[in-house]
């Protein structure tokens, strides 16, 4: 014999009672599922707490661990300075002590000013003839034989002429200063240079160079044309 519940219930206001039969397994069923679900609702809800609890537990401990590596590096810093500043220390305490009288101090070498100027320094183009001239002056003013290396150079871009001619040129300069016309001069002299220029080679700009006898350079003119 199948049992059943019964539910009686009033529909409307006029006092008719009505009833409704289900089966009672099929209750029972419902009541078990819906248990079902109320406890794994709440298994969830516990679960996700205790997730976020951990989360924030681990990220505190991180946070600390973070902070704690930070301070050791600081102190492992200040010990390298320290061990550092010890070693030094040490190293200057068994360094032998010098007199100075121990040797003498070498006498200072004055070095010989080379003063030189182009004066009157021009570049002209005519008939596609760059035409170089200026004045090279000893401005020493002691009357002094002024000797050095002269260099003037035509550069096309890509290409580049010089005088004297089959000077090797490195980015606007000469490879070796001594391949400069030597020159020897008391008050001044006139240096006066053409070079040839066309549409399909056309030089870009002049350069004037004039080197001590021991490579250094005195005087650089340069004109872009």
């Amino acid at each position: 014999m199948n049992r059943t519940l019964t539910i009686i219930y009033f529909k409307d206001n006029a006092g008719k009672a009505r009833t409704l039969e289900l089966p009672l397994k099929r209750v029972m069923l419902l009541l078990g599922g819906l248990s079902v679900l109320i406890l794994l609702s709440i298994a969830s809800l516990v679960f996700s707490v205790k997730f976020y609890i951990e989360k924030d537990r681990l990220a505190a401990e991180l946070a600390s661990i973070s902070i704690e590596k930070e301070a050791m590096g600081k102190r492992f810093k200040d010990m390298e300075a320290r061990i550092s500043t010890l070693e030094t220390t040490a190293s200057q305490a068994e360094k032998p002590q010098v007199s100075k009288t121990d040797s003498p101090v070498p006498p200072a070498t004055e070095k010989t000013v080379v003063s030189i100027a182009l004066n009157t320094f021009k570049v002209t183009n005519e008939d596609n003839q760059i035409t170089v001239s200026f004045d090279l002056m000893n401005t020493s003013g002691n009357n002094t034989l002024v000797q050095g290396y002269i260099f003037i150079i035509g550069d096309y871009g890509e290409t580049s002429i010089s005088v004297p001619e089959g000077v090797e040129i490195k980015d606007g300069m000469p490879v070796d200063f001594k391949k400069g016309n030597r020159f020897v001069i008391k008050w001044q002299k006139h240096v006066e240079q053409t070079f040839s220029s066309s549409e399909n080679n056309i030089i870009k700009r002049v350069i004037a160079l004039v080197y001590s006898t021991d490579g250094e350079l005195l005087v650089k003119e340069e004109v872009v044309l």
